[in-house]
């Protein structure tokens, strides 16, 4: 793996833990309306969900290298694709097969949504100058 790609899934790491939380904090009292479950936030959690962004952040990485995404345009492409191809199907699922709340659903994918596009076009434009 090339320096660049470490120093890329840095930046994507610490930038979708940033998202997570601002996203949340905006959106914090509406999914507690619709989630059945205790939304407090621990040191544990912390460490899950920065470990989910480092596994997301390399596959965007490796995503973004291996197709050779350079534009905004081809990132908020391969952004949307991956969304719907992954996080709004298994939601849809949740909702259809297991009653999930849609406005919980909702806002989870909004989630996934905002940081695949955010950090996409980034990867995009750092893949541009290499």
């Amino acid at each position: 793996m090339k320096k660049y790609d470490y120093i890329s899934i840095l930046i994507s790491t610490i930038t979708l833990f940033v998202i997570g939380a601002v996203y949340y904090t905006i959106f914090g009292n509406e999914l507690a309306k619709h989630s059945t479950v205790n939304q407090e936030f621990t040191a544990t959690n912390a460490m899950v969900e920065l470990l989910r962004c480092l596994i997301l952040s390399f596959v965007l990485v490796k995503f973004v290298s291996m197709l050779t995404i350079t534009t905004w345009k081809k990132a908020l492409s391969l952004s949307t694709l991956l969304w719907i191809g992954f996080p709004f199907v298994l939601w849809l699922g949740a909702v259809n097969h297991e009653k999930t709340p849609i406005m919980l659903a909702v806002i989870h994918s909004g989630d996934w949504l905002v940081k695949l596009i955010v950090v996409t076009t980034i990867l995009a434009y750092r893949n541009k100058k290499n």
